[in-house]
């Protein structure tokens, strides 16, 4: 429109019709096009992250199952124990008032009626009285550590097992020192006598059943001497129970004494088990079900499967099978693992 001379305003600001039509379809499609593509890069950026965080998961799952290799051994089943020496002493009193001289050195063997020693009235001088042993041969010892008329057969037949050994933990005994006593008064204990033929009683006590370790009748024990462990000793069970504490305790009748028994009251032992053989498991690596089951889950093919298996023996805490194959992976995280999950090791 013109008006003296001029274009309207109106006509002025309207684009042409075409160009507006052109343009805004032009626009329109350029924006159709970025939706559709940025739509499908959304995707794929979503489908690689979830494979990424799966992969992540998978090798995070995979590396926390620790895994041991089991292998085939044998063992001697063993446990530690505390042991008491209840053996046969008879003691020797002074005839005399005066001062003791020994004739032999400590431990040394003598027979039934030996004099042992001599009463002197000097302390640097002679022995003038003999002290025999008496009726009794064995061992002879000048050491007396008080508990010679306590720890007997007596104490045995009237005390509780777990009175007996709870008296010797006190230490309620006033021990003696080795016998240099001077101005000894007639009557007073000199020396002991030590039965070597009658044998003695191992009163021995532990934390776990003894039950595993007791054969015909009898059981085999090491203890500890200033030389290290002794041989293996076998002796006859007479009782087992358990104490009120809650542990065990087995009463042995040994045949003999061997020497350094004839010195030690306290023993430190293990005792020892039947042989066992098979596949050592850990301990963390068996898993007991709600039906009282066991079972482990092991590698096959390079993912997880759970077997269950029959425990044959025990060894420091660990389990014994036949039911694995030596050279089998064992998971040792058993909480972490699933039927078929993939292990590659």
């Amino acid at each position: 429109m013109v008006t003296n001379g001029k274009k309207s305003a109106v006509a002025l600001a309207r684009p042409p019709s075409r160009c507006y039509n052109i343009g805004m379809k032009s626009i329109f499609k350029k924006h159709q096009r970025f939706g559709w593509v940025d739509g499908l890069a959304i995707v794929l950026v979503i489908i690689i992250l979830i494979s990424a965080v799966s992969w992540v998961i998978r090798t995070a799952a995979n590396r926390s199952l620790a895994v041991v290799e089991a292998e085939y051994q044998t063992f001697t089943t063993n446990a530690a124990a505390e042991a008491l020496v209840i053996r046969g002493e008879h003691l020797i009193s002074a005839p005399t008032a005066g001062y003791f001289k020994p004739y032999y050195e400590e431990g040394s063997k003598v027979a039934a009626g030996s004099p042992i020693g001599a009463m002197s009235n000097d302390p640097d001088g002679e022995g003038t009285r003999d002290v025999n042993s008496g009726a009794f041969s064995g061992t002879v010892s000048y050491k007396l550590d008080g508990w010679e008329e306590i720890l007997n057969d007596e104490a045995l037949d009237s005390m509780d097992r777990g009175a007996l050994i709870d008296l010797y933990k006190e230490g309620s005994v006033d021990a003696n020192a080795e016998n240099d006593l001077n101005g000894t008064a007639s009557g007073r204990t000199v020396a002991k006598i030590i039965d070597n033929f009658q044998g003695c009683h191992i009163l021995l006590w532990l934390d776990e059943p003894p039950h595993p370790f007791v054969s015909d009748g009898c059981a085999t024990f090491t203890y500890e001497t200033g030389f290290g462990p002794s041989e293996p000793l076998r002796a006859e069970v007479e009782e087992n129970g358990m104490l009120e504490d809650g542990r065990y305790y087995l009463l042995l009748n040994v045949p003999s004494i061997v020497t350094e028994m004839t010195v030690l009251r306290h023993l430190n032992c293990q005792l020892q088990g039947s042989t066992v053989s098979g596949v050592l498991l850990p301990e963390k690596a068996v898993v007991i079900d709600e039906d009282g089951l066991t079972g482990v889950w092991v590698v096959a093919n390079q993912q997880l499967e759970f077997r269950y298996i029959e425990i044959t023996g025990r060894h420091d805490g660990d389990y014994l099978t036949d039911d694995i194959i030596a050279g089998t992976l064992i998971v040792t995280a058993p909480d972490k693992a699933k039927e078929g999950m993939k292990y590659k090791g």
